[in-house]
């Protein structure tokens, strides 16, 4: 078994608990790193009082207001897109492509 870094002298239990010290300062320095960046018009899944929070996905409908119902199909990966949301996307790329030429 090839030794990792984490393991040093923590022990079999104690590496785990680096590695997850470490990432929730990776997700402290994205935090802060996202209200440096866009001030007060973030959204944040932890915010502090008075902050913007990452609002959940509704399920009856997709972000642009297509019925999920209808629209959905799923990928090879399990993952739900909306069809009509991929299309517009497409037509958008194809716009700039043609717009480069």
């Amino acid at each position: 078994m090839r030794r990792s870094r984490d393991r040093g002298g923590y022990g079999a239990a104690g590496w785990r608990a680096v590695r997850e010290l470490r990432q929730s300062t990776v997700i402290e320095h994205r935090f802060t790193e996202a209200r440096r960046r866009y001030g007060e018009l973030a959204y944040l899944n932890f915010p502090r009082r008075g902050e913007r929070q990452v609002m959940p996905a509704d399920e009856l409908f997709c972000r642009h207001g297509h019925e999920r119902r209808l629209h959905t199909h799923y990928g090879p990966d399990g993952r739900p897109q909306c069809r009509l949301c991929n299309a517009l996307a497409r037509a958008r790329s194809a716009a700039r492509r043609k717009a480069r030429t």
